[in-house]
């Protein structure tokens, strides 16, 4: 069985291990996305930044990629001849001159997908649309794309690192995430790191930011309407791994989420807060039509504060039943998609 490389949220190596519990042999394929700068040359400079700023679509540029993709695939020829399956994680990002020649050079390879995004998110949904019929089959978390496109229905998962050992709850709200570029989650992150600080409720709430300084920071910064403290306790330039979120998970009494306002289906978040007995507050709406929602462990962020009380972070977290727990394990998640 062959994966393809999946980076998300640092979780791939945890995937690809409890595959390995399940299949004799699982290796690793990466299918390069873009060309490396130092084999782009002149050619291909003046083919991108030339040609296709002055013309709808330039057929040099995209003969030159096809062609370098077309020979790292041939490259992987004698990887994809010892297997029978092929599994790619984040399946709307691969490129469709991929599909093509594996269904082409390898007509017996299974190829199932998996992928976290929604359809109606992704700028290129024509060419998604186009290439769900090089899949065998194609799981999603999303229940509208499985209605709409003939994917099969998966749950997020929690891996083990968040099951709650005893640990001692000392955050009162923790947050991690990525800021780039919505306005919409620094605004709910403030309200909800100025919400602790009147209320004196201890908080970890760290946004992700690449370049450290990003735009509408600053901009709140020259209009008064956020300080340098909060901006410089609230906005970290170094990715915290996968492995320090589950412990500050376990010690934390609510952890935030925040979604895009298309999202439905659960994001990880709420199975590791089953798992790490931690409330929730979340933006994600549909949460209470799941079968572990209980609104004395979520509260769902509808625009404002008014209506959450300190209480909350107080008052003990509700068990939910184990059967309910389990059945969101990454061992359930693998054991679905290999069925």
């Amino acid at each position: 069985m062959l994966i393809e490389s999946w980076q998300v949220f640092g979780y791939g190596e945890y995937v690809r291990e409890e595959f390995n519990k399940r299949v004799n042999s699982v290796r690793v394929v990466e299918f390069p996305d873009s060309i490396p700068k130092e084999l782009r040359g002149v050619k291909y400079s003046i083919a991108k930044n030339v040609l296709s700023r002055y013309l709808k679509v330039s057929q040099t540029f995209k003969t030159l990629e096809e062609k370098y993709f077309e020979k790292e695939f041939f490259k992987l020829k004698p990887v994809f001849e010892k297997e029978n399956t092929l599994i790619i994680f984040g399946t709307f990002s691969i490129r469709t001159r991929y599909l093509e020649l594996i269904k082409k050079e390898f007509p017996y390879i299974k190829i199932i997908g998996v992928t976290v995004d929604k359809i109606r998110r992704i700028e290129d949904k024509e060419r998604i649309i186009k290439n769900i019929k090089y899949f065998d089959s194609i799981f999603s978390f999303d229940s509208e794309d499985c209605r709409d496109y003939g994917m099969k229905h998966i749950s997020t998962f929690y891996i083990e690192n968040f099951i709650y050992c005893g640990e001692e709850k000392k955050i009162d709200l923790f947050y991690v995430g990525s800021y780039v570029g919505r306005e919409e989650r620094f605004d709910t992150v403030l309200n909800l790191y100025r919400y602790c600080k009147k209320n004196n409720l201890v908080s970890y709430i760290k946004l992700y930011d690449v370049n450290k300084m990003e735009k509408y920071g600053k901009k709140l910064l020259n209009q008064g309407m956020l300080s340098i403290e909060e901006y410089e306790d609230l906005v970290t330039g170094t990715p915290i791994p996968v492995e320090k979120t589950a412990e500050l998970m376990k010690e934390s009494k609510v952890v935030l989420e925040i979604v895009d306002s298309l999202q439905k289906a659960p994001t990880l978040r709420p199975l590791e807060c089953l798992v790490s007995k931690t409330k929730l507050i979340t933006t994600n709406t549909s949460i209470k039509n799941l079968d572990f929602f209980n609104d004395r462990n979520c509260y769902i962020y509808e625009e404002s504060l008014k209506n959450l009380e300190k209480s909350f972070f107080s008052l003990p977290y509700v068990e939910i039943d184990d059967q309910i727990v389990a059945q969101y394990s990454l061992s359930k998640f693998i054991e679905k998609i290999l069925k």
